[in-house]
């Protein structure tokens, strides 16, 4: 078993060593687009609650705080950075911060659906070679969505037992403050749509930089089973780990060995992905904070 393993991380390396440079500046360079795309989206948002901030400050905030959710179990701890350095470094009011940060979320959030939609064609052989392979049962789609409501029923049911009731009913009470807050802010139309446009070409941009990562390899996906693809990535946002590391590197190489692409091409393919949308874009961001920090300490 051991040898099996250590023979398709072999195998592995082999193929990523021959994979042409140009395809990995070509996922470098998608993921600064997305970063930068993300960027915008914040700044409309920003304008829209008439709070004006540097594209550049805006940008170094969202490295910093991407640096910390990479290297912080979770995303919300970079996303509580980016409320307090927004308050901090642009001066505004922490309920200005936190509005811009959650709306920015929400947007984002929002394209799920969407996306989901996208990915239909390739979720139903998903579905079944997933839950006969690990599961060793002839499962189908139908069932599946059949019986998907009663689970979720049930788990909410278990979750009720488990949580007191006076936790649950705080954090509804919470939770309306919070939403009661927002409404009193307004976001203008306009801005909420290029925002959404935005967001859609961060999600857009995510499942391209997954079809260029397979092409490399020479395998070519679909484009809804690059969607998802991209959105079986999410795990990291509920995976107590670093950036997701493990959980979405597992389950990168499932869906791809669903898909028919064999063990050391699925763990090539992820291997490129990961090494540069997480390991060199880590790195980059925190070389490009640490410099703009340097510049901004240093003496006139």
């Amino acid at each position: 078993m051991l040898h099996s393993i250590l023979e398709t991380f072999h195998r592995s390396f082999a193929l990523l060593g021959s994979t042409p440079i140009g395809y990995s500046v070509g996922i470098l360079g998608l993921c600064v687009l997305a970063i930068f795309a993300s960027v915008m989206r914040w700044q409309i948002l920003l304008r829209g609650l008439g709070i004006q901030v540097r594209l550049r400050l805006l940008l170094e905030i969202n490295l910093a705080a991407t640096c910390v959710g990479n290297l912080a179990p979770g995303r919300l701890s970079g996303d509580l950075l980016r409320v307090v350095l927004l308050q901090k470094r642009a001066d505004i009011g922490l309920r200005l911060a936190t509005a811009s940060s959650l709306y920015d979320r929400a947007i984002e959030a929002a394209q799920f659906p969407l996306f989901v939609l996208l990915a239909l064609p390739a979720l139903p052989p998903l579905f079944d070679r997933l839950f006969a392979w690990h599961l060793s049962l002839t499962v189908s789609w139908p069932t599946v969505r059949s019986t998907l409501p009663w689970l979720v029923a049930l788990g909410l049911l278990l979750l009720g037992l488990c949580i007191p009731t006076q936790r649950i009913v705080g954090l509804h009470s919470r939770l309306r403050q919070v939403l009661t807050e927002l409404r009193t802010l307004r976001v203008p139309f306009r801005s909420l749509g290029i925002s959404v446009l935005y967001a859609q070409a961060v999600w857009t941009l995510d499942a391209l930089r997954l079809l260029v990562a397979a092409r490399a390899l020479g395998v070519v996906l679909t484009p809804w089973q690059a969607v998802a693809l991209s959105i079986s990535t999410l795990i990291e946002c509920i995976v107590p780990t670093m950036g997701g590391l493990g959980a979405v590197e597992g389950t990168l190489i499932t869906v791809l060995c669903v898909y028919g692409v064999s063990p050391e091409r699925a763990m090539a393919i992820t291997m490129l992905d990961r090494t540069i949308s997480y390991g060199l874009v880590t790195v980059l961001s925190v070389v490009f904070v640490a410099f703009h920090r340097t510049r901004r300490d240093s003496p006139q």
